[in-house]
């Protein structure tokens, strides 16, 4: 397999499960606050949902208000303060149980990926957490080793679909954006940015009974994370020997 494709991933809802991390957020905060886990379960998913509404219709607000502003919608649904928020969110970050948030198929395909020398990275957006705790899951989950660059909006400024943070990793990477394949889960945020940027954008979805690829579009659908393997090799051929 020759290396001369990057691959960027998305980390939410596509190396790693963005539910069962926010259920293992919602024991956390239930048992702290006092509260039922379906008030707390409720409270973080609401809280979560606003504030990817929050990201989708104010488009150019900058990351770390977003944060902030995040942290004050799950405050108010927690009802608790803002110190209170952070240091639950500690809590679940550094005792979520690695194993049970990292999809079964992740690292077959990354291990496979790194033993061929393929250029890996992530490109990822921030809410009421800051990348840092993601680092956090990273590590816990051994998903860091696999990565020589990590892209976050936190960090660059830039949130996904932007295409400015899409050619900061082609930057970091040293990659021409047409020679960069991005894998995530959101048509908009990750396809839809990364085509905008000149990469090949592909959407993992699990419940699907199929894997296409359209060239034409530069695009694909993969249902399964180890059928990017596969899909690498034929963009290679097709992409490193015009």
């Amino acid at each position: 397999m020759a290396g001369c494709l990057a691959i960027s991933f998305d980390i939410w809802g596509t190396l790693v499960d963005l539910d069962k991390t926010l259920d293992h957020l919602s024991e956390i905060a239930s048992n702290r606050l006092g509260l039922s886990i379906d008030e707390a379960r409720r409270a973080i998913y609401v809280s979560h949902e606003e504030a990817r509404k929050l990201r989708r219709f104010t488009p150019n607000i900058p990351p770390l208000e977003l944060i902030a502003r995040g942290k004050e919608i799950i405050a108010a649904k927690l009802s608790t303060s803002l110190s209170t928020v952070d240091s639950i969110l500690m809590e679940a970050f550094t005792t979520v149980d690695p194993g049970s948030i990292i999809y079964p198929d992740v690292i077959p395909a990354l291990s496979k990926l790194h033993d061929e020398g393929i250029y890996m990275g992530v490109v990822g957006n921030v809410l009421f957490w800051p990348s840092a705790y993601t680092m956090i899951i990273l590590d816990k989950t051994g998903l860091s080793k696999y990565f020589r660059a990590t892209i976050f909006s936190d960090i660059v400024g830039y949130s996904k679909p932007d295409r400015e943070i899409f050619l900061e990793f082609a930057k970091t990477s040293g990659f021409e954006p047409n020679k960069v394949i991005h894998v995530g889960d959101n048509v908009i945020e990750d396809v839809g940015g990364a085509l905008s940027s000149g990469f090949l954008g592909v959407l993992i979805n699990r419940g699907s009974n199929r894997s296409i690829y359209v060239w034409e579009l530069n695009a694909a659908v993969i249902n399964d994370m180890r059928n990017l393997v596969d899909l690498y090799r034929e963009a290679s051929l097709k992409i490193c020997r015009k």
